[in-house]
This record gives C-alpha cells, structure tokens and sequence, in this order.
C-alpha cells in the first residue's frame, strides 16, 4: 500500500425492518455517533500524484529521444505527457474500523459495535493543483464485538449479539462513497452501507438489516509522524 490515513466519522444509522410480522417497512430513529479508523490505499495509477497544475506537459531532454523505444519519447513527449488512462484515475482502498452503531427502536435503544472492513474501488478526478474529486463503491464486512439493547421503560438490558435474544454478529453488504481529497492532507468523504444481511436470528419472516451513512475526515499518518 502507498498510503495510509488515520480516520475519524461521524455516523447515522438506522435499522430497517422489512417481513410478515411489519405490513410495511419500518425504518427505526436515525442516531448518531463518532468512530475512528485506519484506512489504506494504493495510489491512482500505482503512483502517488503530485500536482502539476495547469503545465502538466513538458518535453523530454532531446538526449533521450534517440536511446527510448517508447513511443511517448519517441514523438518527443515525456511519459509525464501522454493521456491518462481509466486506470489512471483508479485506486483501491481498504479500512479497519471500531465502529458504535446505535439506534432507537420504539422503547428501545439499540447499540451495536463492530469490526467492519470496507473494501473500495474509488476513482480520482484531479481538480489540476488543488486536489481531486472521489467517488467509490464496494464491499463491506462486519463482525459484532458487542453492544447493548436497552429496554427505556424497565431499564432491562440485553447484549446485543446474544445468542437467543440479540442479533447475528456477522453483517455485510455494499458502501457508497463522493468526497475531496486534498494534495497529501486532509480527506473529506461521504459514504452511505446498505446491508445486504438479515441480522436477526429467529426465523419469523422478518427481515432486519443495517443502514448508515457518515461523514468521514481523513489525515495521512505519515504527515502526523512529522508533526510528533
């Protein structure tokens, strides 16, 4: 990996609940909560870009034109110069995350922590010098750690992952992701995760399933290695 960001979100979430017990859907309260991570990338290209602003194109040292096969060269072009590709634009990213899910079902209050790995394609359009504009879209895993039910009325509790009353640990589906990356400095992206997986365990035709959205702020770790 070329880079590596340490993370900090704020995230809603929601569970959705869909099946015969609920004539229709029934989305849970939207809450809120703050959550950190590690992410890390290739670059686009497989190279880490450096703005060039408007004069991206400068010609290659005559010298080199007559030793080169490469047909940049030979046209008397630096690599520098020739058209970006697709790939070009592309990189892959990978997050390690402590996430705290939480959310208000009627007269309970619904906290569920996870272990989630997002895994993304996303691609860059530089802005010249100033940066460029994200968009990705992947996959995403998810492994409850723990978590509390808690009833509002009685103050009863229940963990979240118990095996007879609580819901399954593994979760998983698909994140959406547009934001702003600055040149070596901060990040600013907004993903929204549809889970794909029905969470609960009994087998009552219910259906309950994970939706987030967040608004993550990134820092490179090699820049905060500097500061220290």
């Amino acid at each position: 990996m070329d880079l590596a960001e340490v993370r900090g979100s704020i995230d809603g979430h929601k569970l959705i609940y869909k099946g015969d017990p609920y004539p229709e859907p029934s989305p849970t309260a939207l809450d809120v909560g703050l959550n950190v991570g590690i992410a890390f990338m290739t670059s686009p290209g497989g190279t880490i870009p450096k703005p060039q602003g408007l004069n991206r194109f400068q010609k290659a040292a005559p010298s080199n034109l007559y030793a080169s096969t490469n047909p940049a060269l030979i046209n008397g072009l630096s690599p520098a110069e020739k058209p970006y590709s697709f790939m070009d634009h592309v990189a892959f990213e990978g997050v390690l995350q402590f996430i705290k899910k939480r959310t208000k079902d009627g007269g309970a209050k619904v906290n569920l922590d996870y272990l989630e790995v997002p895994v993304q394609a996303l691609y860059y359009h530089e802005l010249q010098s100033k940066g460029s504009i994200v968009a990705g879209l992947g996959p995403y895993l998810a492994f409850g750690t723990g978590g509390k039910i808690k009833n509002s009325f009685s103050n009863d509790k229940v963990s979240t992952f118990d095996k007879d009353n609580g819901f399954k640990r593994f979760d998983g589906g698909v994140i959406f992701s547009a934001g702003y990356k600055m040149y070596d400095s901060f990040s600013f992206r907004l993903a929204y995760e549809m889970g794909l997986v029905n969470i609960i365990r009994e087998n009552s035709g219910a259906k309950v399933k994970n939706r987030t959205i967040s608004l993550n702020v990134g820092y490179p770790i090699h820049k905060l290695i500097k500061i220290r």
